[in-house]
């Protein structure tokens, strides 16, 4: 079976990359090797020099002979005491820190002639001094401790958590040339490494064996890369929040696998940024409901309040009391019903009295009506039964009730009236509420319904889109047109469906 072209191609491209790859690194290895070498040796001269500095100073401020801190051992030299440690210590630490901060070595030690710690920067726990200490870089120092003989020594280590590291151990001698100890110098190669290794200077090199073995994969190479730029730039523009992006299907057959994958991710990523958005609407527009639907009951229910607290008459105050009661039940009931649904509003009819809905409603707009200096009448006859979800349709009633004092009494010489009338009809009810107000411009009558739009300063622009909603959830109407009174009427239509003891 014959491959495909694009699987040819992605192997000869393969092994012609692996080829380079193989002639650059047989090219590259001797002269890491040789650089290597050269910072190591590098290291270990100036390890050398920090040594003999270090060594210098202890002696000068130990001192020597009997009475100094640091003294001959021999074999049968007891170990330091505790007291001279402490007194080695104190001389001889401070000056050690700065030489290793200037220097840039990982850590100095120095040992008595018995290769017993003394004294080391860092610091090492308190119990390991004054005796053996298992540290690699101390292998490196290997006196006859008989004789006393001692010469200097180089050696490469690995310290666990460190890497590779390079010591330099050399004695500490009297003026007699008497063996006072050993001074031990610890520098990371690692660092050294990595620092000869700089990438500019490696890239160059690099770049020159790379850029020969690559040539002779260019022409393959090239037929099947082409097509990946577009791919790279249709991800940019789609990481980028830009839709409608898509990749011309063409070139070796992964490459169209990948023009494909890539379309099918921009029609992915275009769907749910639709379904999110249309989710962020709705929670928005339902959070705006929810809160007109709180706020404006509650200044009536402030105001009530405040009734009930001047009320003397204790009889008046409890229906005052209840009349509050009732309307924040009510007002739960109309919240967690917006909160739990997600499509359009439902309705739960009921028998219901709507000239008693009226009457509730135009009693928890009355407050703000009395402080406005608003008439409200209400014209109803003495029962209406229909079949509705009185609590949705009150609140309705509500919003055009409190709608209608905003602007009642607003123009100049109109004393401020409302008047909210029931017409009982054959299949139908009519709710009429009229008001003294300016009116509603005509080229905004219709659209007054939407949401958003608004002709109240500072008004939301949600109150009637929500009484057009509960009278379509009745399948009623609600429309507005130019009041009798030279304000605003709006008419309000909600089927009767009711038993065969309403009024007519």
């Amino acid at each position: 079976m014959r491959p495909a072209s694009g699987n040819t191609l992605t192997i000869i491209s393969v092994a012609t990359g692996v080829l380079a790859a193989v002639g650059v690194a047989l090219a590259w290895l001797p002269i890491l090797r040789e650089r290597d070498a050269l910072a190591l040796a590098d290291q270990a001269s100036r390890l050398e020099l920090v040594s003999l500095l270090a060594a210098d100073r202890v002696v000068s401020l130990v001192g020597e002979g009997k009475g100094s801190s640091l003294r001959p051992t021999t074999s049968r030299s007891p170990p330091p005491e505790p007291e001279r440690i402490s007194s080695i210590r104190s001389l001889v630490e401070p000056s050690l820190q700065r030489i290793l901060t200037l220097a840039g070595v990982q850590h100095i030690l120095v040992l008595d002639g018995r290769l017993r710690l003394v004294s080391a920067v860092p610091s090492r726990p308190g119990a390991v001094y004054g005796d053996l200490i298992a540290d690699p870089a101390v292998q490196a120092c290997t006196p006859d401790l008989e004789t006393g003989s001692f010469g200097e020594s180089r050696a490469m280590f690995t310290e666990p958590g460190r890497g590779r590291s390079q010591a330099i151990c050399s004695p500490l001698l009297g003026s007699g040339g008497e063996l006072l100890g050993s001074i031990v110098v610890v520098g990371d190669s690692e660092q050294v490494l990595r620092e000869s290794r700089r990438p500019g200077r490696d890239l160059l090199i690099i770049v020159g064996f790379a850029s020969a073995a690559g040539l002779l994969g260019l022409g393959g190479m090239r037929r099947l890369l082409a097509p990946l730029s577009q791919v790279s730039r249709a991800a940019g523009r789609i990481a980028s929040g830009e839709r409608d992006v898509r990749v011309e299907v063409r070139g070796t057959e992964e490459m169209k696998q990948l023009a494909h994958a890539m379309n099918a991710l921009a029609s992915s990523v275009e769907s749910r940024e639709d379904e999110i958005g249309d989710r962020m609407r709705v929670v928005q527009q339902l959070s705006r409901m929810v809160a007109h639907e709180v706020r404006n009951p509650l200044q009536s229910l402030s105001l009530l309040v405040t009734l009930a607290r001047t009320e003397p008459d204790e009889a008046t105050r409890d229906g005052q009391l209840a009349l509050i009661e009732d309307e924040i039940q009510a007002l739960e009931g109309v919240v967690q019903r917006f909160l739990s649904q997600s499509g359009p509003l439902r309705v739960v009819p009921v028998q219901t009295d709507l000239v008693e809905v009226l009457e509730r409603a135009a009693a928890i707009a009355h407050p703000r009506a009395a402080a406005r200096g608003v008439r409200l009448r209400v014209h109803a006859p003495a029962r209406l039964p229909v079949l509705a979800d009185g609590t949705l349709v009150r609140r309705a009633l509500e919003n055009l009730l409190l709608n209608a004092i905003e602007f009642a009494g607003t123009v100049p010489g109109r004393p401020g009236s409302i008047v909210v009338s029931l017409l009982p009809e054959r299949d139908q009810i009519t709710i009429v509420v009229d008001d003294d107000g300016p009116g509603v411009p005509p080229d905004m009558r219709e659209r007054i319904f939407e949401p958003d739009v608004t002709a109240k300063p500072g008004g939301i622009g949600l109150g009637l889109a929500l009484v057009r909603q509960v009278f379509d959830a009745h399948q009623g109407y609600i429309r507005c047109e130019e009041s009798p009174m030279r304000g605003a009427r709006f008419i309000a239509g909600l089927p009767r469906r009711s038993t065969a003891g309403a009024e007519r």
